[in-house]
């Protein structure tokens, strides 16, 4: 028999025989239910505890009620929830979960990769309903819509071909979305162990645990799950508006190994005009992989190099650095975090194991102190000139088999952690560290990383890891950054052309095409691959890349306000049409489109061959942006779309602002057009600085641009601040 017992501090304590769990709202549509306090890694900071509830009971059932929300317990911890008087999860939640595991022996010996199921501490189940559509958990593999998958959050560093099958990957991002017609809801599992979200493989119920830790589990509910986004974000935190350079076009390899390598890539952009921002340096640009060291022979003088660069081209650096730290004694870094400390620990030792550099000791990131001795040394970096710092390897990533779960690691406030618990975060404190060494001077700081829990998002950007040159990662692209936006990663990128294998002329022009507006845009690939600099193909391609990379420039201050949206209301940049049609069911399963922002649509070619392709346009009426044609919306329709085409649609009656004159993201954008697609629309443009961090001081201008048939009016929210020199306003369709 379930027992309650409310606090003073409105916690509701409900208890059976074994078990006791805790409610608490936040408001009438959102709870968390946990069996103890812990240390949250994601939780920006907790909310105060909502009283507006009732308890009844009735039997065996104890009801709990909001305005919005019904929660009723029977025993065993059974669990039914009500909202707006619709039942949307029934179930229970089920302790020290046992699965029945099979034997994979004969399966391994024949070489056939195998994550089994483990038993679970605890599990949340509940009946599959016909209805329920889930997204969500960053850029899991498969499709958009996650129904009948079944994963795994543990992150992992797999370099072999990611399918839709692969149960977990780099990053762990505990949070989904059910979605109905006329309802969502937000599950957030706050537990950093290995965890389980089984979305009804076997048809008949979904469920979600963990191995080890604490039930930690937030629900938010919303009639509309644009509204469930804006809510989790406040939670779990939203990106910063990105300087604008960084929004730039990206280029990387698997290494650039000297200065001459790196100027040579730079000539080859400049030889065909490809605007240009970043250049990424892998691990050859460090003296032996040490994090924080140049090697002087491949980089001499490397701070004077780094400011011709961006003297003379524009463009600007992002250096790698991995978490594994080389042991070495008179190396600096190592030398520092032995003398403090600041490594983890086996057994009572510092603990080694191997990656690049070879034998290599791992930062204790759960210490605040190490965190700032890390940042330190990124801001001593920074100093030489970069751009910002790409994290790698820290799933963490190791060569002598996976850290034991064992190995510890201990808070400043001598609080003993365990791998097992870590390894999920280890990403995420290592980009808070890295972000908070980058933004001491007032510059937005740059930080990409590969691993990563549930809140990075407001430390890092973040890409999919390495993928493949094979139209199979062309089309998974568009889901995984769909989820990730979702998850509240807006700043997220996928590497144009993949990562390994070799990419042909084909199907780089059709990455180019399908991820020209990504909110991060990196071509990336790997030692001993084809070189796939756009140039390094043949000119058709070189132009062709051009003409897109072009475009997104054009539409770098839509892009820019897309991030002041998501930094204002935690939307993503990128987004399925689901969002903005939730009653339309069609764009439940699209895979192939996506909106930016909520005026523009892309809807590329991501197979082999193809020059034509059907378009799903949801209700309203769009705009084919090259060719002017307007089309009616909730119909399908068939466009032939030859190799340096892709289709581009703008929603009717809305604004899309572009810059007139755009080459580097050096030069001055102070002219700007704001082209009106229809007869009449309002349109928010955000102006600030696009480097420092003052627009967070509200040193930001709102300019409202209001066009009809009649009038054309231009508002300005703060005046003592410079708008533009030149603004021009068309009419697209020359109504």
């Amino acid at each position: 028999m379930i027992t309650y017992n409310v606090k003073n501090n409105g916690l509701i304590e409900l208890s059976d025989t074994f078990e006791t769990l805790f409610i608490k709202f936040y408001d009438s549509e959102s709870f968390r239910i946990f069996s103890k306090e812990h240390k949250s890694f994601a939780v920006l900071k907790e909310e105060k505890a909502y009283k507006k509830y009732e308890i009844s009971k009735e039997n065996d059932a104890l009801q709990i009620k909001t305005s919005k929300l019904c929660l009723e317990f029977d025993n065993g911890f059974n669990i039914k929830i009500t909202y707006l008087n619709e039942i949307i999860y029934e179930g229970a939640i089920e302790f020290n979960s046992k699965f029945e595991v099979e034997d994979l022996s004969l399966k391994e010996k024949e070489g056939h990769k195998s994550f089994s199921n483990s038993d679970y501490k605890f599990i949340f189940r509940s009946k599959l309903n016909k209805e329920d559509n889930f997204y969500g958990l960053g850029d899991k593999t498969g499709f958009l819509n996650k129904k009948y998958y079944q994963f795994y959050n543990y992150n992992t560093d797999d370099p072999s071909v990611q399918l839709e099958n692969m149960p977990a990957l780099y990053k762990s991002i505990n949070l989904f979305y059910n979605l109905r017609k006329n309802a969502c809801f937000a599950v957030f599992l706050d537990n950093t162990f290995k965890s389980i979200f089984d979305f009804g493989r076997d048809l008949d119920d979904y469920y979600f645990g963990s191995i080890d830790g604490e039930i930690d589990v937030r629900f938010y509910f919303k009639k509309d799950i644009r509204d469930c986004v804006t809510r989790v974000t406040k939670v779990l935190g939203r990106h910063d508006v990105p300087a604008l350079k960084v929004l730039g076009n990206h280029q990387s390899r698997w290494s650039y190994y000297d200065k001459d390598y790196v100027e040579r890539v730079i000539e080859g952009y400049n030889r065909y005009d490809i605007p240009l921002d970043v250049v990424h340096l892998d691990i050859d640009y460090m003296n032996g992989y040490r994090d924080f060291t140049i090697d002087e022979n491949k980089f001499p003088d490397f701070k004077n190099w780094i400011k011709k660069l961006n003297d003379e081209t524009g463009v600007g650096i992002v250096t790698i650095i991995d978490s594994g730290v080389k042991k070495d004694p008179g190396y600096k870094v190592y030398d520092e975090g032995v003398e403090n400390k600041f490594f983890a620990t086996h057994n009572g030792e510092i603990y080694v194991n191997e990656v690049w550099p070879g034998e290599s000791v791992f930062p204790n990131f759960v210490d605040k102190n190490v965190r700032k001795w890390w940042g330190n040394h990124c801001e001593e970096l920074k100093e030489t000139g970069i751009v910002g710092i790409w994290n790698d390897m820290n799933e963490p990533a190791s060569f002598k088999g996976p850290l034991p779960d064992d190995v510890e690691f201990v808070s400043e406030n001598n609080e003993k952690y365990l791998h097992k618990e870590i390894h999920n975060v280890y990403g995420h404190l290592m980009s808070e560290a890295t972000y908070e060494g980058l933004s001491r001077k007032n510059e937005r700081p740059f930080v990409i990383t590969r691993a990563c829990y549930a809140g990075t998002n407001r430390y890092s950007s973040v890409w999919t890891g390495d993928n493949h040159s094979i139209y199979a990662h062309l089309q998974l692209s568009i889901p995984q950054l769909l989820n990730l936006g979702m998850s509240g990663f807006a700043f997220c990128g996928t590497d144009i052309g993949g990562f390994s294998a070799n990419c042909t002329k084909e199907l780089l022009i059709r990455w180019i095409e399908a991820g020209f507006m990504s909110p991060l845009l990196r071509n990336h690939s790997a030692l001993g691959t084809k070189s796939q600099e756009p140039y390094s193909f043949d000119e058709e391609t070189a132009k062709i890349y051009k003409k897109f990379v072009d475009l997104r420039y054009k539409f770098l201050p839509y892009l820019y306000d897309c991030f002041y949206e998501h930094y204002l209301t935690g939307q993503p940049v990128l987004k399925p049409l689901l969002l903005n049609y939730q009653n339309d069911e069609k764009t439940y399963n699209i895979n192939d489109q996506y909106l930016v922002g909520d005026n523009m649509m892309i809807c590329p070619i991501v197979d082999q061959g193809k020059t034509s392709r059907t378009v799903y346009l949801p209700k309203g009426k769009w705009v084919n942006f090259f060719t002017k044609e307007v089309y009616k919306g909730e119909k399908t329709y068939m466009f032939d779309v030859n190799l340096d085409e892709t289709l581009i649609f703008i929603k009717y009656n809305s604004i899309i602002p572009t810059f007139k004159y755009f080459n580097r993201i050096q030069n001055d954008y102070n002219h700007i057009e704001f082209n009106l697609y229809g007869k009449k629309a309002t349109y928010v443009n955000y102006k600030d600085d696009y480097k420092t961090l003052n627009y967070k001081k509200g040193e930001f201008n709102k300019i409202i641009v209001k066009i009809s048939e009649k009038n054309r009016e231009i508002f300005s929210s703060n005046k003592n601040l410079k708008v533009y020199d030149n603004i021009d306003i068309i009419d697209v369709l020359g109504n």
